[in-house]
């Protein structure tokens, strides 16, 4: 399994070293490029073939609520509360977005205690042939996977 990550500024300098050594370590590598009437491709011209870019910008939400296809949480045991939050996130198609943009977004509509602090990414959310989300099932794969 590939491992990704997802550069945010990707077009800047800073943003163009950190994708050339995630490329080097083997990563599949997105970049978030801001939307401009000129892209600024200067910077990652020599990689720009090898990542995927996406447009979008961090400061606004629509582009990361666009990336969550469905989503679930569910309880799983924690040494420190008794019980934590773990989210199970299915993607849009064509679309990647990373555990940290996930809980800035849930911070700024819910209670900080009520944010994730497991996310993981699955390719479909287990249901019933009426299309009810089967959470049990959910709390089973993170009591095997925890």
């Amino acid at each position: 399994m590939v491992k990704s990550a997802l550069v945010t500024g990707a077009t800047g300098q800073d943003g163009s070293y950190l994708m050339e050594l995630l490329l080097k370590k083997g990563y599949e590598v997105f970049g978030l490029v801001r939307r401009l009437s000129v892209p600024n491709m200067g910077n990652i011209q020599h990689i720009v073939d090898r990542v995927t870019l996406i447009d979008g910008d961090l400061i606004d939400q629509s582009s990361l609520n666009a990336a969550v296809k469905e989503a679930a949480v569910v309880g799983v045991p924690d040494a420190v509360r008794g019980e934590a939050v773990k989210a199970f996130v299915v993607l849009a198609e064509g679309t990647h977005a990373s555990i940290e943009e996930l809980q800035m977004l849930c911070r700024a509509a819910i209670a900080d205690y009520k944010v994730p602090g497991r996310i993981e990414f699955v390719r479909a959310l287990p249901k019933n042939p009426t299309g009810k989300i089967l959470k049990k099932d959910l709390r089973a794969r993170a009591d095997r996977i925890e």
